[in-house]
């Protein structure tokens, strides 16, 4: 895809009451990151595909698909606390004797917890199908917001046009940015309060499940867009009347 060229985006919102996106080095303590890794989001989709776990990584590799993500709510952390059972036979779920109580980190929100997702992939018939089950609601495995218990509902679910930008200007990006994509010095905080957070997530996992990659990430946790240079590449996306400027993960 060259600067100026126009292809298909497909958008759509996750939205929930509470979401858990589990820290990849965390301890037995649970602690969430504040926005679903790029790993999450390709793991919701391949489970909606109904394709096998473990059988996707390569088709889902940065080099194959394009995933942004943009913090739509004001959220909050809180810590939980969850109460295991060692079940080592049926009368443990009658008598349960051996528990273990672990700290366990929720995002919430007082309306709902909701995250704005755009997918793009070289094989098109992929976001076809997606496009196609999202707005029938027929999944293969049902979404949820990083934990089982936390299921999630898709709202506006669009196939719009981007456009690749070749351009070294400040722009107000909308979505969760790569710090090594950052141009130094160049985020301008001067427009506005802003709630900044800088979370180190993995970023896709090769054929045998190990971690490739990992990233740092600049999260506005208020869902504002914030103003830079970026590097990385950049999409112009018009829709329902509105433009932004997107990065991927």
């Amino acid at each position: 895809m060259k600067s100026g060229e126009s292809m298909g985006l497909l958008i759509f919102d996750l939205e929930g009451k509470f979401a858990h996106f589990r820290k990849y080095d965390t301890n037995s303590s649970s602690l969430t990151y504040s926005a679903p890794p790029r790993t999450v989001i390709c793991g919701m989709i391949a489970a909606m595909l109904g394709l096998k776990k473990d059988s996707y990584y390569s088709l889902f590799a940065p080099q194959n698909a394009k995933i942004g993500v943009r913090i739509l709510s004001k959220n909050r952390k809180v810590m939980q606390s969850l109460n295991y059972w060692k079940i080592e036979g049926t009368k443990d779920f009658r008598t349960p004797t051996n528990h273990t109580q672990i700290p366990f980190e929720v995002l919430t929100n007082q309306r709902k917890v909701a995250y704005r997702i755009y997918f793009e992939h070289k094989d098109t018939s992929i976001y076809t199908e997606l496009e196609k089950r999202l707005k029938e609601q027929k999944y293969y495995f049902a979404p949820y917001l990083g934990a089982a218990p936390f299921q999630c509902y898709i709202t506006n679910i669009d196939y719009v046009t981007e456009e690749l930008i070749d351009n070294k200007e400040k722009l107000a990006f909308s979505t969760i940015v790569r710090i090594c994509d950052i141009e130094e010095g160049s985020v301008n905080f001067h427009n506005g309060s802003f709630v900044l957070s800088r979370e180190r997530m993995p970023r896709y996992f090769d054929e045998n499940r190990y971690l490739e990659e990992a990233s740092s990430y600049l999260l506005e946790l208020t869902g504002k867009p914030l103003i830079m240079k970026c590097n990385g590449e950049i999409r112009k996306v018009q829709y329902k009347d509105r433009e932004e400027y997107i990065t991927f993960l």
